[in-house]
Formats: C-alpha cells, structure tokens, sequence
C-alpha cells in the first residue's frame, strides 16, 4: 500500500508558524462572517430597510426608487409589510386590491396571474406591483403617484 511521503522539514518552526498561521486565518474569517451576518440581521429588522432590499430587488434600476417611494406614501411610511386598509381592502406593501385576485398580468413576456391570498408576502406583493406597472412606468392604478423623471 503506497502512502503519502511524508518528508521531514529541516525548519519544524516554520510547519508550527504555519499551522498557528492557518488557524488565525480560519479563526478571523469566522469572525468577520459572524459579524457580516448579524450586520445583515440588523439591517433587515429595519423595515424600511427590508423594504428597500424588496422593491431593488425586483423592480428596474431606473424605477425602484420611485416604486420605494409609492411604499412609503401606501403604508403610511412605516414600510409595514401587513399594511391592509379594511375599508378597500388592499393589502401589503403596494396595497394591491384583493379583488383583483385571478387578474392576468403580462409584462416583460411573462405572464402573472394574482392571487389575493399571497398580497402579504412583501415579494409577491412587489412582484404583482412590477407587473401592474410594467416595470414601474405606469402607476395609473395607484393613489400615490410617484415622479418618475429621465433625471
């Protein structure tokens, strides 16, 4: 049976330097991936936050920032993603109407057919609102109306 060759080191110093080497390495990134995790579970408790990693996630560069703006003005600012007015009853982040529920959408060829009972789920909301607005240009649907400029 052939094994691996193992051939003594004139230096055993440096093969410890380098093991206690290698464990600093491995001990600091555990750290800093420790640190950049809470960090991430910081930001996200924030709803305006967690909203803003939402709309930039889905909507367009160019319109995410006006979409942001339309959640603020629909939930009161407070970026709730439960946000549901009663006597309408519009739900989520965009308060999309729940009578809308089986509305086929297309935008982008694709095709989104709305289901009432996902409005809470802030990135089905954000989705539906995408496809609503054809990619954030035309918020005719929308009380909050947002300035969408060329800058």
């Amino acid at each position: 049976m052939m094994g691996r060759v193992r051939y003594p080191t004139l230096y055993p110093e440096r093969r410890a330097n380098a093991c206690a080497y290698k464990r600093w390495v491995a001990k600091r990134w555990q750290t800093r991936a420790r640190n950049h995790y809470d960090q991430l579970q910081r930001l996200l408790a924030n709803p305006y936050m967690l909203a803003r990693v939402i709309v930039y996630s889905i909507f367009p560069r160019s319109t995410a920032a006006a979409a942001l703006s339309v959640v603020g003005c629909e939930t009161g600012e407070t970026y709730d993603e439960s946000a549901h007015n009663s006597s309408t009853d519009v739900r989520g982040y965009f308060q999309v109407d729940s009578g809308n529920h089986g509305r086929v959408f297309h935008w982008n060829n694709q095709t989104l057919v709305l289901n009432s009972d996902r409005l809470y789920d802030p990135w089905y909301n954000t989705k539906v609102a995408v496809f609503m607005t054809k990619g954030g240009v035309y918020w005719n649907e929308w009380h909050c109306q947002p300035f969408v400029g060329t800058g």
